[in-house]
């Protein structure tokens, strides 16, 4: 976030709570009348049937953020405002999706279940910014074989016994947090030393700890700090914000999308939680020493700002041996996590072999140590 952009944190009751529009939109095609696709990577809209392209309408509207203590739940029950729209619950992991009607004849990005039509969405924060896809569907599909061929402890067969079942595009819901703190804190450093005691045959070295008071002001910024916005699995690292661009219903076309969950005061104190993991450690740095005691911080925040982003994902299953496995792919970078088969001889093999290493260890460690008392 720049500078300038830092200035630019209003109320979040303003207009700007507008209708969530984080769900699969259709764009007609002015030359033959087919639904107009994103495609990842791209810069405009294309046919998939005659080729014509249409350029996304650019703004230069900062992307805003807003200040949380203003945030009030939308009170409004209209809906989406848009007959041909609806929610939509899988029957299998109760995952909530907003798209066209005719999406309950396709199943559950995240499972493969169905989907059944839910209640009519409320009122919803409108998301300010959006991470467009920059890896199409055959990319993802490499990145998941690349994952598969380079697992430690898998299968033999697992290379050649997977079997893809779906591939699809999802745009998902995070919020992201900025706090300005100022944190005071005090503890003791501890300086490890070794001393000599003892006489002759009992003659032996000791680690001691020297401890010294410190106490002191650490002031720091944090910004866009990503909360996922829904029960949904993280999967938010390797993500590059700076590619951020404002919102635009364009950038999901033939792609999915989730509609959030918590709003941002129930995310804020994962939020919190991350940001002071982060300021205990950097306070311990300043306390320094080679180890740390009676630490106390008190931490206050400030200008706590938020906004609601759309990050791209590719959602891969795949089947072995019967069972299914879940993987998720960054629509962004091709980063890939997901489940996995493990290979309990090769394991079982890996344990014995570090119990042999150590035995042999502590059988050299033994003699070398009646080596030098015989001497």
């Amino acid at each position: 976030m720049t500078a300038d952009e830092a200035a630019v944190v209003v109320p979040a009751t303003a207009p700007e709570r507008a209708v969530a529009d984080g769900r699969q939109r259709s764009f007609p095609c002015k030359a033959c009348g087919a639904d107009l696709i994103f495609p990842p990577g791209a810069t405009e809209l294309a046919c998939p049937y005659c080729g014509a392209r249409e350029a996304i309408p650019l703004t230069a509207e900062a992307i805003r953020e807003y200040a949380l203590d203003d945030f009030l739940p939308p009170k409004s029950t209209t809906g989406l405002g848009d007959s041909a729209y609806a929610a939509f619950a899988c029957s299998a992991c109760g995952s909530t999706i907003e798209a066209t009607r005719e999406a309950a004849a396709r199943p559950c990005p995240y499972c493969g279940g169905t989907l059944l039509a839910s209640a009519d969405s409320a009122d919803l924060v409108r998301p300010e910014a959006v991470l467009p896809f920059s890896i199409d569907r055959s990319r993802a599909e490499q990145a998941v074989s690349t994952w598969l061929h380079g697992l430690w402890f898998a299968p033999n067969d697992l290379k050649r016994a997977v079997t893809f079942e779906r591939v699809s595009s999802l745009y998902l819901p995070y919020w992201t947090f900025d706090s300005h703190t100022v944190s005071h804190y005090q503890g003791e450093a501890g300086h490890r030393y070794t001393v000599s005691v003892g006489s002759g045959k009992h003659r032996r070295t000791e680690t001691r700890i020297r401890w010294e008071h410190r106490s002191g002001v650490h002031e720091q910024f944090f910004d866009d700090v990503l909360i996922p916005g829904g029960s949904f699995r993280d999967g938010a690292a390797g993500y590059r914000l700076d590619a951020l661009v404002p919102y635009d219903t364009s950038y999901l076309a033939g792609h999915s999308a989730d509609r959030y969950q918590q709003d941002p005061q129930a995310a804020w104190p994962m939020a919190k939680s991350r940001i002071e993991s982060r300021i205990d450690a950097a306070c311990r740095r300043l306390i320094g020493g080679d180890t740390q005691r009676n630490v106390a911080i008190r931490t206050v925040h400030r200008g706590i700002s938020f906004k609601l982003v759309m990050l791209p994902r590719w959602q891969a299953g795949y089947r072995y041996r019967g069972k299914a496995f879940a993987v998720l792919v960054n629509g962004q970078t091709a980063v890939v996590e997901g489940d996995r088969p493990w290979s309990r001889w090769k394991i079982a093999l890996a344990v014995i072999a570090g119990l042999v290493v150590v035995a042999l260890v502590i059988a050299l460690a033994s003699y070398g140590n009646s080596t030098s008392t015989s001497g």
